[in-house]
């Protein structure tokens, strides 16, 4: 499962997230293994339109990758 996560920041614009949002939710739903975050430094978002958004302020957490090539998880590190 491919994480894709979004990091809002204030005064954003809706539709510089709503479009990309749109594409990968439609994909999740098309079953392409796409889960979808929202991430920002507080909870409540303002945006320039006067919606606010809220997120998650924290990251999901990190997962190991399988990479072929040699020793490229060897610098992988864990999130605390």
């Amino acid at each position: 499962m491919t994480r894709v996560v979004f990091l809002l920041s204030p005064a954003l614009h809706l539709l510089d997230l709503a479009g990309p949002a749109q594409v990968f939710s439609t994909a999740a739903d098309d079953g392409l293994g796409y889960t979808l975050h929202y991430v920002a430094e507080q909870e409540d978002v303002p945006t320039a339109q006067g919606l606010p958004l809220r997120a998650a302020t924290g990251w999901p957490p990190a997962r190991r990758h399988r990479c072929p090539r040699t020793n490229c998880c060897r610098i992988w590190r864990p999130l605390p």
